[in-house]
């Protein structure tokens, strides 16, 4: 072994001259000795190759100490290592480790890293910063510092952009603060630490180049400065945009590229020559200005694509784009990798790009990346599922069309393209991982971009991606996933850690390992509430609250202080229980105003109505819930104190309505002010029995789950909480199962009609105004029986619209029915229903 430089030269001490309280067990701390000061001692003549490792490790060791005074020295010479509470932590560096790999040893209040590599001293330093805890008069180590350690994989990456800790249109409509320049590279920071080797630059249908102030003698106008906090912190750069987005300041009018969504005014036509020409030529000024590049890649969709007819088939055009670009980029920096991706291809599509990958030899093509949207049977529902390939989100996540795919391209020969993954870690809700069904009342409460930890299901994800990939990059979009974010990253540098363990690890490090073990019980408890309806959440909701309130029972005040991670789940945890408690108060006094009514229709319907009415309107929140809500906005400032991140959950949740007191309030006071009396009984009828079907009659409330029993599904998706209706609408119709773009149409079928009676369709569903997958659709489709089209719809309002057809006969003669709604090709984008009835016609 070559010996090793090491020096006393210079020396780094982050002095903690406070009390804190600790984890005490049997009169002994937890994992040894008690310290006040961490000195970091570094060889004199690789201080300043260190230095900014070594200063962010100082930064957030200090920022664990919540605001007490900080020491720093700085000496030259010999340094004793005797000092009463003091530890020494050595760097050495050799050339005898693995690259970012590092091996700690540790005699008594002496700790030695030793590592070969910039990137070693960090994860080194890194890992020493999270055994660190808290103590009354000092901090301590929860592990003795020992052992060799290197990643797994070669592609660890968990970061979007910096610029934000939550949705921007959130932040603004909740009031939250304003996140600081100095906070966003902090926080990117902890992703460092925790074992990211990548910096992912996210550019969207946007440029970091600016025409209208470039200069080509200096480069202003040519934004490069994430490829320079890259170069700072020693990781990879890794560019990542809209093959076709120009930015808007860029924009002409006649370029624009056709987009049915309306979601991108920044993408242009490469079909047409000066855009073409624009694409490439804003590229270029980047590439050749840009000092790192380590790896670039192209989007076919999801921000980027042209649907106009000079550009069909997209995919071919992708790929002449791609070639193009990928040519310049190599004549400037011949190293960086090109990345390829098939975001929302169908199968005809895939067909023809990975037959033109696998036909030969690329020179400027050197990746393929496994995005959001790649997969055949991706829960965006922009295609129709393939079932070759067994779905991704399955309960195994079968990884059939990755494994199929990787195959095609690197078998025979050997590995011919790197294979990468970008995993969607942000949204919780329509999106690469999220869940396929949910309660409709947690869909409409929680946006996609709000914190929902989800360590047992990204634990099964990342697992079946391993074996067919040489690493990840997190796909986030803010800090509220944090959690998601340190837990891919960990999984990444050891997948062999199970999530239990990592959880325990994150919350024991940020809340003190007495609280950590609680809350990472209670995060799995969170995470499991999501996948079943309200009243079947009762007891998890229940539980959730109870561990967490328990944990910071334990936690000591150095820890509960501007936690915002704490902060986060126990927000999380006090808004489930108040919908819980609210969704349990209504359900009661719903049930007895109905009981009421249906009392009324065989006596005095007057009074009936006015007793309904009254205990409809004694709905008020409890001492429980007035107390959770507090809790809430207690919260809700610590994260926004913290870091700059409130919920928009709590802005109108006492009016939330997850059972229909405000429909049923409604309908009363409707009947009320009508005519005669039969036509007051006539509209009571039909509110008391607007769900119950007799024999041989059916319904499904569609976007419900376990409600929606005549559904096929795979032919449409369930709601997920997105649109406008009035206050006065139901629950059940405001949720809806859609189908979106290449699928044909909703399809629901029946078995035991009755053939000798006459049958209509009956259903509900509104324009989805405001629905993203659905922008610019109108809902217009047709209604079509065992083939037969029976009905046109097209609704013109964002209120709920009530729709009636008659089934012909032939149709049910042998008692069985199949109902397509199915859209109307000319300007149909999206079909959405939220309530189907087949009943028996008078």
């Amino acid at each position: 072994m070559q010996l090793l430089r090491f020096g006393w030269m210079a020396c780094v001490c982050a002095v903690l001259t406070v009390v804190w309280a600790g984890c005490v067990v049997n009169g002994e701390v937890k994992g040894g000795a008690i310290y006040q000061t961490l000195c970091v001692l570094i060889e004199k003549d690789v201080r300043q190759e260190h230095a900014v490792t070594v200063d962010m490790f100082r930064r957030h060791l200090l920022k664990l100490r919540h605001g007490f005074d900080v020491r720093v020295l700085e000496t030259e010479g010999d340094v004793r290592l005797d000092a009463a509470g003091v530890v020494y932590l050595r760097i050495m560096i050799g050339d005898d480790h693995e690259e970012e790999s590092f091996e700690l040893k540790q005699e008594g209040n002496r700790v030695t890293l030793h590592t070969s590599d910039r990137r070693g001293v960090m994860y080194g330093l890194g890992h020493v910063l999270r055994q660190v805890r808290l103590a009354d008069i000092g901090f301590y180590f929860t592990d003795r510092l020992e052992g060799l350690r290197k990643p797994t994989f070669a592609l660890r990456g968990a970061n979007g952009g910096l610029k934000q800790a939550m949705d921007h249109r959130a932040a603004v409509t909740t009031g939250a603060r304003k996140y600081e320049k100095s906070e966003q590279v902090f926080n990117y920071e902890t992703l460092l630490f925790a074992g990211a080797n990548q910096k992912l630059h996210g550019w969207g249908s946007y440029v970091p180049v600016d025409f209208s102030r470039f200069d080509a003698k200096t480069g202003k106008g040519v934004n490069v400065s994430v490829g320079a906090l890259a170069e700072k912190y020693g990781v990879d750069y890794v560019a990542f945009n809209s093959i076709n987005g120009i930015g808007k300041w860029h924009m002409k009018e006649e370029w624009k590229a056709t987009d049915h969504g309306r979601l991108h005014g920044g993408n242009a036509c490469p079909s047409i020559p000066e855009a073409r020409e624009m694409i490439i030529r804003t590229r270029e000024e980047f590439v050749k200005r840009v000092g790192k590049l380590d790896a670039i890649g192209f989007a076919p969709s999801d921000v980027a694509g042209c649907e106009c007819d000079k550009c069909y088939p997209w995919v071919k055009t992708y790929w002449g784009l791609i070639k193009d670009l990928g040519e310049m980029v190599k004549r400037y920096h011949p190293e960086t990798k090109v990345l390829i991706t098939n975001q929302e291809f169908d199968r005809e599509e895939n067909a023809w790009l990975f037959e033109k990958i696998s036909e030969g030899e690329h020179s400027w093509l050197d990746g393929y990346v496994y995005a959001p949207t790649s997969s055949e049977n991706s829960t965006y529902g922009y295609n129709v599922k393939n079932d070759i390939y067994p779905m991704d989100v399955s309960g195994d996540v079968n990884r059939a069309f990755l494994a199929a795919k990787v195959k095609q391209i690197n078998g025979g020969d050997g590995e011919k393209l790197e294979v990468w993954e970008m995993p969607d870690i942000s949204h919780w809700k329509r999106s690469q991982y999220g869940l396929e069904v949910m309660d409709p009342l947690l869909a409409e409460v929680h946006p996609r971009r709000t914190f929902n930890a989800r360590p047992a299901r990204y634990e099964q994800i990342f697992a079946a991606s391993f074996p067919y990939v040489r690493g990840m990059l997190g796909y986030s979009e803010g800090m509220y996933d944090d959690f998601n974010r340190q837990f891919l990253l960990r999984k990444l540098w050891d997948p062999k850690r199970r999530a239990r363990d990592l959880a325990r690890d994150y919350y024991g490090y940020y809340c003190g390992d007495a609280a950590g073990e609680i809350l990472s019980e209670a995060v799995f408890v969170g995470e499991a509430n999501y996948a079943v309806s309200m009243e079947d959440a009762k007891e998890g909701f229940e539980m959730f609250y109870a561990l967490v309130k328990q944990a910071e029972a334990v936690m000591p005040v150095y820890y509960r202080e501007g936690n915002w991670r704490f902060a986060m789940l126990a927000k999380r945890a006090a808004i489930d229980l108040y919908l819980l408690r609210q969704w349990e108060m209504q359900k009661a006094v719903y049930a007895e105003a109905i009981t009421l009514l249906r009392h009324g229709l065989e006596s005095d319907l007057g009074t009936a109505m006015k007793a309904a009415a009254g205990v409809l309107d004694a709905v008020n929140e409890s001492e429980e819930m007035q107390r959770l809500r507090a809790e809430m906005k207690r919260y809700d400032d610590q994260t926004d104190a913290g870091n700059a991140i409130r919920a928009i959950a709590i802005m109108d949740i006492e009016r939330r309505d997850g059972v229909g007191v405000t429909w049923l309030r409604n309908k009363i006071e409707k009947t009320m002010a009508a005519g005669d009396d039969e036509t007051k009984r006539k509209m009571i009828d039909g509110v008391v029995n607007y769900d119950v079907v007799g024999e041989g009659e059916f319904y499904d409330d569609c976007g419900k789950l376990g409600m929606q029993p005549n559904f096929v599904a795979g032919s449409g998706e369930m709601y997920y909480g997105t649109g406008k209706w009035g206050a006065e609408t139901r629950p059940s119709q405001r949720s809806y199962v859609y189908a979106f773009e290449k699928q044909k149409g909703l399809r629901f079928k029946y078995a035991g009609l009755d053939h000798d009676a006459k049958y209509e369709v009956k259903l509900t569903c509104s324009k989805p105004s405001g629905v993203s997958f659905a922008l610019g659709s109108e809902n217009h489709f047709v209604v079509k029986a065992d083939g037969k089209v029976v009905g046109e719809v097209q609704p013109r309002e964002e209120i709920v619209g009530t729709y009636v057809f008659e089934l012909p006969r032939e149709a049910i003669k042998d008692g069985k029915l199949e109902l397509l709604f199915e859209k109307a090709v000319e300007n149909g984008k999206s079909v959405t229903v939220s309530e189907v009835w087949v009943l028996k016609r008078d």
